[in-house]
Order: structure tokens, then sequence, then C-alpha cells
């Protein structure tokens, strides 16, 4: 609920209290709230000293960049009262004073019609001030001023194409105030973020944050009792196809992963049967208990990561599902696929109902659609065998909740789990 300021306007930096309370259509009215101090930010354009400041290399304006690091150093003496950061950029920053995060804020200054308005943070940074020097910075990325947005693999550089930090900091003494403001003083440079897109994701922050798990488990003395599996939730199109997007087509570049499965005592080796999420659950739980389970849909790659011989992972097909309801351009859009040693079948169900089938022994990169062709006459079997398996895949939700229901039923908290189920 907005309500509009009962009272004079505030001016650039004023500072007030607040209290509210608030009224039902019965006439009732609840207590008054806690005292809220609020303060002004900077309102007009003349209360700003400070310009914006840009790295001043070259960059590739196509593709995803390291994030720049701003900084610069200033000396604060005794005596200082109050000190407030002003401060936004275009792109999305993170901001630093002596090496800590300033606030909590993440993706600052967030989403806005860039030629209209820029969204401008202040903070209170008085607790990160010291006597001395001291040091200002800020990680600025590409965020929805130019990273890449929109349907269909997205656009870059829609509202710009170089980012910039405009920040003001305030000390407030005794004596008057002093400022620090970006201006030609600063510095720039490039940090272990390699990349930092919205979609794309930020790569430093993963290989960062996986580092952390793993130097925990060794930590802790689990290293060598921990299996770890790395995998991703789908590929990405490059230029394949005209498409560069991810998760709304069945070509090999959106749907294949990194896969990555690490087992305590065994050594590391590069496996070429295929394997997939589905085989992650009967995985783990073979681990675990030290035999295959028969009720999962996948199987085990423990075998394969031990260097078994094929014979006793003899081949199969992949099922692939593409069933996408929520609305947008793609709404209604239903793909499935089979995937066998020698061929890719793909049957854009909806709204296309158009069939493709390449030859991946021949052709790898799937750029000959053989369907309809005398080279397709393996194909044809396929797509029976893709329907068999559909009504497979139609029974999956029913076999989750048989399951479901089995372990529950020994739970004393069963009939309130087995609400979730319907």
């Amino acid at each position: 609920m907005l309500v509009d300021w009962p009272f004079e306007p505030l001016v650039s930096r004023q500072r007030a209290e607040v209290r509210v309370r608030a009224w039902a259509h019965e006439g009732h009215e609840t207590d008054w709230s806690e005292v809220l101090p609020i303060e002004a930010g900077l309102l007009h354009a003349d209360d700003w000293t400070a310009r914006f400041v840009s790295p001043d290399w070259k960059e590739d304006l196509s593709a995803p960049q390291p994030c720049p690091h701003l900084r610069r150093d200033f000396e604060v003496p005794e005596g200082v009262l109050r000190a407030r950061l002003h401060i936004t950029a275009l792109g999305v920053y993170e901001p630093y004073l002596n090496g800590e995060v300033v606030g909590d804020h993440v993706l600052a200054p967030g989403w806005t019609s860039y030629d209209h308005r820029l969204r401008v943070q202040t903070f209170d940074v008085t607790h990160l001030i010291r006597v001395g020097r001291n040091a200002i910075g800020a990680i600025v990325g590409d965020g929805w001023y130019r990273g890449r947005l929109g349907p269909h693999g997205g656009r870059r550089n829609i509202y710009g194409d170089h980012l910039a930090l405009l920040a003001q900091l305030e000390l407030s003494h005794a004596h008057g105030t002093t400022l620090v403001v970006t201006d030609d003083t600063w510095r720039a440079g490039t940090g272990p973020i390699l990349s930092a897109d919205l979609y794309d994701g930020e790569i430093w922050f993963t290989d960062h944050h996986f580092g952390r798990v793993l130097a925990t488990l060794r930590s802790l003395g689990l290293w060598d009792k921990t299996a770890i599996l790395v995998t991703g939730d789908h590929g990405e199109g490059l230029g394949e196809h005209g498409i560069v997007a991810h998760g709304y087509h069945l070509y090999g570049p959106q749907t294949k992963v990194p896969f990555i499965l690490r087992v305590p005592g065994v050594q590391p080796r590069r496996v070429s049967a295929p394997v997939g999420h589905v085989d992650v659950a009967p995985t783990f739980v073979n681990l675990a208990r030290g035999k295959q389970e028969a009720q999962f849909l996948g199987r085990s790659m423990l075998d394969l990561a031990l260097g078994a011989p094929s014979a006793s992972n003899p081949p199969r097909p992949v099922l692939q599902d593409f069933n996408y309801e929520l609305g947008g351009d793609i709404n209604g859009t239903k793909r499935r696929g089979l995937v066998t040693a020698t061929h890719h079948l793909m049957w854009n169900w909806t709204p296309e109902n158009t069939t493709e089938c390449y030859d991946l022994r021949a052709d790898p990169g799937e750029t000959r659609d053989l369907w309809g062709s005398a080279a397709g006459a393996p194909c044809m079997p396929l797509k029976d065998e893709l329907q068999d398996l559909v009504q497979v895949l139609a029974q999956v939700p029913h076999r989750i909740r048989d399951l479901a229901l089995a372990v529950l039923d020994h739970r004393p908290d069963g009939d309130a789990l087995l609400s979730l189920f319907g």
C-alpha cells in the first residue's frame, strides 16, 4: 500500500523519524509502530559532485566480459561523525569499503528504464570508516544494462554498451563535509570473475563456492567418504540450427551437459556410454546400499566408473521429453526425442508435428535431416520405439506415488505427508 507523504517534502540529506498506524473500514485502528528513522538521498542533479567512470580498455561487446573492479584510496582524519555512500551504476554493482561489502543488496541498482531514470542507493557506512588510509571500490557487471536479455536467446547491449560507476562518499565532521567521488583518480582492473550474466551465470562464483564445498569436505575428514556428481540441467545453443538459446529444442547442444562423477578410491576415466539424469538416483542408492535396485528407470553408473566391460552395460536408447505450458511464445510446445548409439530421432509433436532424424556417426553435428529419405530407413522403427517409451514415461508419476505410499505408510507423519501427493 502506497500513501502520499503527508508532510512538507524532505530536502536532500534531511533526516526524520516516522511512526505509522492503520485504520480499517469499520473504524478499528492499530497501535503506533516503532519509530523508524529515515533519511533522504540526493534529490537533485546539482547535489552530485561525482561523475561516471568506466574502464578504458577495449572489449568484445558481442560476448560476456570480465567484470571490471574500480577503486581508489583516500585518507580520513579523526573526528568523522557520519558517513554516507550514494552509489549507482550503468550495469549492476557490488560496493566495497575497506574490504567489506557495503549493504545487503544483490544486483543493485536493479532493472529500470535506463533511458528515463537510474535508481540510486544510499548506505550508512559510518561503521566502516577508519582513521588513516581507506579504500573504496566496486565490482561492476553487465546486468540488464548490457547483458544478454530477452526470449529466444535474447540480445546484448540493449540500453548501452559501456559499464560505468557513479559513487559519492560524504564524510561529515564538526567543521564540514569531505567528499570522495568517482573521478579520474580511480583505477580499473579485472579480477577473478571471468564473466557474469543474468542468464549464463557467473563463472567465478561457481568455481569459488564449489571450491569451498570441497575444502569443507577435506577439513571435516569426509573427502575420502563422499561421492560427488557435477552436472547441469540443460545445454546451450551457440548458433547451431540458428539457435542461440537453451531448453527449447532437443538438438545435441541443447541437451548434452557436463556429467562428472567422483567416487572415492576410483581412478578417473572418460566414459563414452550415454548416461543421463535418470541415472543419478540409482547410482547413489547403489553406493549407499552396495547393490543396484530394480525400481529405477535409470541404472547405476558405478560399473562404468569402475571400468566394467561394455557387456555389463548394453546400449540403451535415451528418451527426451520437452513439454512447455508456462506461457510465452513457446507455450504448448511439445517435443520428444530418442537417442541411440547411431541415430537421433526428434518428433516435434506440437505445434509443427514434424519429424527429424540424424545419423550420429556420419553427421555428429546433426546438420543433415534423413527423415523421409532412403538413407533414413533405420529411423522408421525408432519412432515406434519412441511412442512405446512415451507410454512408459506416462506411468512415472504413478510409480513415484506408489513408492511414496510404500515409504510413508511406515512413518508416523505419513498421513500429513500423503497430502503432498494428492
